[in-house]
């Protein structure tokens, strides 16, 4: 559920502020202040999800004329970039079913071993920022949960570089960033390489999506500081099932959960 939203460098506006949505919003501004852009706003939304884009925004639909993705950006320069950002709720979850951003996500998991409340999260997306994007792509998407944060920059051919807390994630041998285009805003995944044998002998290589990518950086993690009698098949089931939660939540269960007594955070 979206709360409220902030847009920088979208027209007249160089930065509107968080503005959170009422029942009713009142818009006060002296002419040119950008009111008629925030007021077309998410009717700019509506109609990029509602039809297909080169891009992830419509500029130029049947609900909002914004032309180009240049004429949409402040004083025509697209290398500022244009960043739209959300406050959103993410509502509790029901245990046995997890509902991700991309159908191809979806799952039934009656794994997870607790389930995080609702959780107020802020996702930004930068559009362009070079003089050769004519639709405004994602350069930059930004997720963050109170003090918790993950930056994915991309590229001209994919994913340049993933941050979680301003560190760098390094991907080990035959994994990868896979991105699946969402209607707005990406969805990222890790994608795991296999090898498969057919009848005849011939081994093909294939990738999939890992969802539990770090389930092995995780279980050599926890065996360093888990309870001596902590069984290996213990230690891989919690590192399988792990999922995100606020930090005194996450780090009590798993302390509980692995027989550890020292202080994680």
């Amino acid at each position: 559920m979206i709360k409220g939203f902030r847009v920088e460098n979208l027209r007249s506006i160089k930065d509107s502020k968080m503005i959170t949505l009422r029942k009713i919003n009142i818009l006060i501004g002296r002419n040119s202040s950008g009111k008629s852009t925030v007021l077309r706003f998410l009717p700019l939304l509506r109609q990029s999800v509602e039809q297909p884009t080169k891009g992830p925004i419509l500029w130029f639909g049947r609900l909002v004329d914004f032309g180009s993705f240049e004429n949409a950006a402040r004083d025509n320069d697209v290398s500022r970039g244009v960043r739209i950002e959300f406050n959103i709720i993410i509502p509790k979850r029901n245990q046995g079913f997890r509902r991700a951003l991309h159908s191809s996500f979806q799952q039934f998991d009656r794994g997870d071993l607790f389930w995080a409340p609702s959780l107020n999260a802020r996702v930004s997306i930068t559009l362009g920022r070079s003089t050769k994007d004519r639709v405004g792509n994602v350069r930059k998407l930004t997720m963050s949960i109170k003090d918790d944060r993950i930056d994915i920059i991309f590229g001209e051919n994919g994913i340049e570089e993933i941050e979680v807390m301003s560190r760098p994630i390094k991907l080990g041998p035959g994994k990868s960033w896979g991105i699946f285009r969402g209607k707005l805003i990406p969805a990222v995944s890790l994608m795991q390489e296999f090898h498969m044998e057919d009848d005849e002998g011939f081994t093909h290589e294939f990738f999939d999506v890992s969802l539990r990518p770090f389930a092995s950086e995780i279980s050599t993690a926890l065996r360093k500081i888990a309870h001596g009698r902590t069984s290996e098949e213990r230690i891989t089931s919690i590192a399988n099932r792990l999922n995100y939660a606020p930090e005194r939540i996450f780090f009590e269960k798993l302390k509980n959960l692995a027989g550890i007594s020292a202080d994680l955070r």
